[in-house]
Order: C-alpha cells, then sequence, then structure tokens
C-alpha cells in the first residue's frame, strides 16, 4: 500500500467516525460521577475521569478505533454523546454532574476514560489517588471502561439518569499493596447506577 493510499484510508476513517451529530432539545441524560462504599480508613479519594461517552447499541465500535484510543478519544471530544471533565473529581464528596443532549437511539455501552486531567496540581497528575493515615498512594495508569448498560431514548422517553460509581471498600487495602494494585482496583470496581 503507497503512502498516498494510507492517506486516503486515514482520511476516510477519520470521516467516517467523525460525523457531526445534531444536538437533541428536549433530551437529555444526567451523567454523576460519585464514589460509595468508603471505608473511614479512606481520608481522601479522587479519580481522573477524562470521558463519559454514550455508545449507541449499533455502533459499540468505530472505524476510529484502529488508529488508538487516544485518536478517538480526542477526536469524539465534541460529539453529544460524551461529555468531557476537567480536573479530578473528589469521590469522597458531592457527586459531579454533567448533562448530555443525545440523540434518540439504543445505547448499550457507557465508555469512561480513566486518566490524568493534567492541569497542573500534584492530584489532578494522577488518574486515582488516595490519602490514607500511611500516606498519600497515587497512579497514572490510563484505563478504557466499556460498562454494560440498556438506556432508549426517544420523544417518549426523554430523560434518564445514571451514576458512573466508583465502589470504594477495597481501594485502602489495594493502596498498601501500591499503585498497580490500586489502579487495578478501581478499574475493575466500576458500575453504572441507574435511579
Amino acid at each position: 500500500m503507497t503512502s498516498d493510499h494510507r492517506v486516503a484510508l486515514l482520511a476516510f476513517l477519520a470521516s467516517s467516525g467523525c460525523s457531526s451529530v445534531k444536538q437533541e432539545v428536549g433530551i437529555s441524560v444526567d451523567v454523576d460521577l460519585a464514589g460509595e462504599g468508603a471505608p473511614d480508613a479512606l481520608l481522601d479519594a479522587w479519580v481522573g475521569v477524562r470521558s463519559v461517552e454514550l455508545v449507541p447499541c449499533m455502533m459499540a465500535w468505530s472505524p476510529l478505533d484502529l488508529l488508538g484510543a487516544p485518536a478517538r478519544a480526542d477526536h469524539s471530544i465534541e460529539a453529544p454523546t460524551i461529555v468531557g471533565y476537567s480536573g479530578s473529581t473528589d469521590l469522597l464528596g458531592d457527586a459531579v454532574r454533567a448533562t448530555l443532549q443525545p440523540p434518540p437511539d439504543s445505547y448499550c455501552t457507557v465508555r469512561a476514560v480513566l486518566e490524568p486531567a493534567g492541569s497542573g496540581t500534584d492530584r489532578d497528575e494522577a488518574t486515582v489517588g488516595v490519602a490514607l493515615s500511611s500516606g498519600v498512594v497515587s497512579t497514572n495508569q490510563v484505563a478504557w471502561l466499556d460498562l454494560p448498560i440498556d438506556l432508549t431514548l426517544s420523544e417518549d422517553e426523554p430523560e434518564a439518569a445514571l451514576t458512573v460509581s466508583f465502589d470504594l471498600s477495597g481501594w485502602p487495602d489495594a493502596a498498601e499493596q501500591g499503585p498497580d494494585a490500586l489502579f487495578a482496583t478501581a478499574r475493575d470496581a466500576v458500575r453504572i447506577v441507574r435511579p
């Protein structure tokens, strides 16, 4: 394959995955980020969530996936099915809410991208972090989480709410084992909660 063919292929893939999606007035989804089950040993707990995306059932895969996760994440941040977050989220505090206005569709996946916020503070340089009486443990590893959901939005069902919930119960023990164990525990103990 010549370099001209590669350029044409990449342009096609980018354009097919980057089509503009119209925001729907009247259809809204509240997306909360929150922690649950925090043990007393946690003095502080935070997570960097770059974005949360509603993925339609018919589009669980995108041609941009061929270019790698960063290419797709950087490209799709402006879509009405995705919300970006800045800064880290305090999981011991109140839930952080954002509202999407996605088009009517059936959604089967919530895709959360965990990575450092990178806004300059020590806390924002970590993807996951905790403060215990023994000290602070944090890591800057990155993960994509595809979480199952059964959500249909239409004119008849125009509103929904969901919470990306981080179960904090195992974080102190994992933190005592080090940053890798903390990240694995944080990544594996996320679920979608619907009221």
